[in-house]
C-alpha cells in the first residue's frame, strides 16, 4: 500500500472517525455526571417532606398510617389547614381541600 491510498481513504472516512470521538465523549460526560452528581430534586423533595411533616406536627393535624408512608398526599391536609387559618374558608371548602386527592373516610 502506498501513502497516497491510506490518505485518500483516511479523508473519507475522517468525519466518522470525529463523529465517534465525539459520541464517545458524549456517553462518557453522561456516566460520569449519573455517577458523580446527585439528583438535584432529590434534596428539594427531601426538604418538602420534612417541612410537610414538621407543619402536621407543629399544627396538630391528625394523619393515618397511609398519610404517613406517604407524605405527598399531606398537602390536602395542610393546604386546609392553612385556608382555614389563613383565609377563614368555611368548613366545606376547607373539606374540598382537604380531600381533594384523596376521599373523605364517611364517602
Amino acid at each position: 500500500m502506498d501513502g497516497f491510498y491510506l490518505q485518500e481513504n483516511f479523508e473519507k472516512i475522517k468525519k466518522y472517525i470525529i463523529y465517534f470521538f465525539i459520541l464517545v465523549g458524549i456517553i462518557i460526560a453522561v456516566f460520569m455526571a449519573l455517577k458523580f452528581f446527585e439528583n438535584p430534586y432529590k434534596n428539594a423533595e427531601k426538604l418538602a417532606i420534612k417541612a410537610a411533616e414538621a407543619y402536621v406536627k407543629n399544627n396538630n393535624i391528625t394523619i393515618d398510617d397511609i398519610e404517613r408512608i406517604n407524605t405527598p398526599i399531606l398537602h390536602g391536609k395542610i393546604g386546609a389547614d392553612i385556608a382555614r387559618k389563613k383565609y377563614g374558608v368555611n368548613e366545606q371548602v376547607q373539606k374540598a381541600i382537604e380531600y381533594h386527592t384523596t376521599t373523605n373516610p364517611d364517602m
